[in-house]
């Protein structure tokens, strides 16, 4: 970086490409500054560029893993995936971790990122929809930086899921031969989603168009099995009387109402008859009933034979549960929900029937109750009082004399009156710590991924010190336990194989044959021939005369022999063996297993034992602060006026308001001080008042006879004796003075 002579440099500005270094070495980085005249300056430092984040690790760490299904285990189909990056010194906002590349039928459900000890730490959990080999590439990037990293998720075939629903008593139509507990499986599924096979063993079988249903003709040998598109299979071969509960026949009222809050209601309860198709099955099979909704007490529960009317009870004869609940009046009148009764069996608690309890007319108490009450005349007593009289000019002033004894006789109205009321604040927010518990690290990390108002608790630990009874095979019958007299032949060494290949190789074989040939070959043969031969007489004379003669002589002759020959075959030959045998033997191609030595085998004993464990059981919390309540404000009371201004000025603000208001009252009133009580009866009253003087003595007429009837008598008659008092005691005023005081009090 040097300056250009002669021109002033105050600040010069280099870059250097990422590329130029190799990260983690050490360099020197050197500056010349020259000035006008040729001065110079170094500086010199030194660089030490940043390393490369590393991947020091990535995969799942469980697995494989079930198929996604909302109604089985989470834990059985999440997959925890963990990506580990050494930073190297790198700021870890600039790294970026994404999943590229990924198949259908596999999906992301949460993710966390945590950094540790320079290292970042990338948690995602994944949940695939069926069996199959699933890649996931994240892709790390960083500036110039990128790094591609595969992981492989196997999901697993599942077993199928087995539900099974009792939903007949065995018996139906109470005929032999079509008695066979009925069980509905069609809620059972498979979590890949495939189509289930439904087989029927054991002695059940289908009666249902899609095979879901079955009929078992005994519950100790009854079998179901259900195979899913992988061949996986579960099987269910269990008494299936833990499954049946029979319905509620009726549920009948004993006791008489209407119930007042103190009276027990009895009810009976009977189940539909039912039995089995042996009875003997009697003896593994108890119902238990109990209200829901309400507290009450069992005081009967039995099982009892039903048997035609006019026939003797038998063995074989159907059976059902019936008893009594007693149930408090006043709980019935309580409770907000609607009580049932539910029959439930023993052996499993899930499997229950319910019915509601009848609708039944229960007073509620008010007032005050008197009991035992008769009619002794229908003369009444009218209590003639004295009064002390005051009066008020404020509330107050008013209620200060209503608490000393004083009613209200008149009122006067002298404008009007407001009452202001200021909002203010009573109670702040309330907020508390809620938390919940996981049994596993993956949920923990998972719930705290998708709930970021969260944060960890931390980990408890409990420790469980538990006796188990536990069977082991031994070699001999020695050490603690006890023998169980079964035995069996185990294989301690297995069979020996050895793998051997077919080698085939070529040899030359010289043999020796007979074969037929034609020859030659010279003989000596005996020919006569005839020759000229000189022959002189005696007188000299020579002549040639024939002459035959014999002679030996060599031909060739052809004849047919047989000679034996010898020729060479080339032949292959084949063998097995572990390895060739020859460097030119090469292999057919064939192998074969072998046994090399035979298995060996032991004799074991069953013993049974029982043994203490400790087992660790942690869980995981993780908390919040949530709000319990809202803060409350409330409306109070300030002042109280009668200028109208005073009021408009307040309540243009949002915080003030007109409480109440109404007319600037001014109050007369009287106290009770003593009293003459007389007996009255109707007759005698002018006849302009006589009507109403008999109207009234025949409302508290009805109501003394309501009372009688209900063998209860309450406040309510009271008042209609009492307004008859009223009446009685204003006889003797004018018929105008008696309407303006009656207007007087109803204002």
């Amino acid at each position: 970086m040097d300056g250009t002579p002669g021109v002033m440099q105050r600040r010069q500005v280099s870059s250097f490409d990422y590329s130029d270094f190799d990260s983690g070495d050490t360099y020197t980085l050197t500056v010349t500054a020259v000035d006008a005249r040729g001065q110079t300056s170094v500086l010199e430092r030194e660089i030490t560029p940043t390393k490369e984040p590393k991947i020091i690790e990535s995969g799942f760490v469980n697995g494989p893993v079930d198929s996604y299904h909302e109604r089985i285990d989470p834990e059985r189909y999440t997959a925890h995936h963990v990506v580990k990056v050494d930073l190297n010194g790198v700021d870890p906002d600039d790294v970026e971790v994404a999943s590229v590349g990924m198949r259908d039928g596999i999906e992301r459900v949460s993710s966390n990122k945590q950094i540790l000890n320079n290292q970042i730490v990338l948690n995602s959990y994944w949940v695939g929809q069926s069996p199959g080999i699933y890649n996931i590439t994240r892709l790390i990037e960083l500036n110039n930086y990128a790094s591609v990293v595969d992981s492989t998720l196997q999901i697993k075939p599942s077993p199928p899921e087995l539900r099974v629903d009792v939903i007949n008593d065995g018996t139906s139509g109470y005929k032999g031969p079509d008695w066979g507990i009925v069980v509905d499986a069609g809620d059972s599924f498979d979590p890949d989603g495939t189509k289930l096979k439904y087989i029927w063993q054991g002695g059940a079988m289908p009666i249902s168009p899609d095979n879901k249903t079955g009929k078992f003709r005994s519950v100790k040998f009854g079998r179901l099995k259900i195979e899913d598109k992988y061949e996986l299979s579960t099987t269910k071969e269990f008494n299936y009387l833990q499954e049946f509960s029979p319905e509620v026949n009726n549920v009948e009222v004993l006791s008489e109402g209407p119930y007042k809050p103190n009276d027990t209601v009895r009810l009976r309860v009977a189940t539909k008859p039912y039995r089995f198709t042996k009875n003997t099955y009697h003896n593994q099979f108890e119902l238990g009933i109990t209200p829901i909704g309400v507290s009450g007490n069992v005081v009967e529960w039995e099982e009892k034979i039903v048997s035609k009317p006019g026939h003797t009870p038998q063995m074989d004869d159907p059976k059902r549960y019936t008893g009594i609940i007693e149930i408090e009046a006043s709980a019935l009148a309580s409770t907000t929900e609607n009580p049932k009764i539910r029959v439930y069996n023993k052996k499993k608690a899930a499997t229950y029937e319910e019915t509601p309890i009848p609708d039944l007319e229960v007073y509620r108490q008010y007032g005050t109750i008197w009991t035992n009450i008769s009619i002794k005349d229908t003369k009444y007593k009218v209590e003639r009082p004295t009064y002390n009289w005051a009066r008020a000019t404020s509330a107050d002033e008013r209620d200060q004399y209503l608490a000393n004894g004083y009613s209200v006789v008149d009122t006067e109205r002298d404008g009007f009156e407001y009452t202001l009321e200021e909002r203010v604040k009573v109670q702040d927010a309330q907020y508390e710590i809620k938390s919940k518990t996981f049994p596993s690290k993956p949920l923990h990390s998972a719930s705290l991924q998708t709930h970021s108002d969260w944060w960890s608790g931390g980990r408890e630990s409990q420790k469980r010190t538990r006796t188990r009874t536990e069977q082991e095979w031994r070699d001999s019958k020695t050490g603690d336990g006890t023998f169980l007299d079964e035995t069996r032949r185990i294989e301690t060494e297995p069979a020996r194989y050895q793998t051997q290949k077919q080698y085939a190789y070529a040899y030359d074989v010289e043999k020796t044959g007979t074969r037929t040939v034609t020859k030659t070959k010279e003989v000596e043969v005996t020919k006569t021939d005839t020759k000229y031969v000189m022959k002189c007489g005696f007188e000299g004379i020579c002549f040639e005369v024939p002459k035959t003669y014999t002679y030996t002589t060599t031909v060739e002759r052809t004849y047919t022999t047989t000679e034996e020959y010898t020729y060479t075959v080339t032949r292959t030959k084949t063998y097995w063996a572990p390895q060739r045998l020859g460097w030119d033997h090469w292999p057919t191609g064939d192998q074969k297993q072998v046994k090399v030595s035979d298995a060996e085998y032991k004799t074991q004993y069953l013993y049974e034992y029982q043994e203490e464990y400790t087992d660790v059981v942690h869980t995981y919390e993780v908390k919040t602060r949530g709000k319990v309540s809202d803060a409350e404000y409330a409306w109070q009371e300030r002042m109280t006026t009668t200028d109208r201004m005073d009021v408009e000025s307040l309540i243009s603000a949002d915080n003030w308001r007109i409480g109440r208001y109404g007319p600037n009252l001014k109050w007369d009133m009287q106290k009770q001080t003593g009293g003459k009580t007389t007996t009255v009866d109707c007759r005698g009253y002018r006849p302009r008042h006589l009507r109403d003087c008999r109207r009234r003595c025949d409302s508290a007429v009805r109501c003394r006879r309501n009372a009688e009837k209900r063998n209860h008598w309450n406040e309510n008659c009271r008042q209609v004796v009492f307004r008859f008092s009223k009446y009685s005691r204003n006889q003797r005023e004018t018929p105008k003075s008696a309407r303006k005081r009656e207007r007087r009090l109803r204002v």
